[in-house]
């Protein structure tokens, strides 16, 4: 997208993986370097809205 010429969108969507290689790949690395315990899950990392307020209300 920031290339002097970029594809066309028809090409990006062939050679752009899908949600399903992303998730196989992302499968794959972590049983070959397991970091349990090091990467945060869901639920349990910092949300960049709890430390940057705009406004003196909570945006939460």
């Amino acid at each position: 997208m920031h290339t002097e010429n970029p594809l066309p969108p028809a090409q990006l969507f062939k050679i752009m993986p899908a949600d399903t290689q992303i998730e196989a790949e992302w499968e794959h690395a972590s049983q070959a370097h397991p970091a349990a315990g090091v990467i945060p899950r869901w639920g349990n990392a910092i949300a960049w809205h709890e430390l940057h307020h705009t406004s003196p209300r909570r945006n939460g």
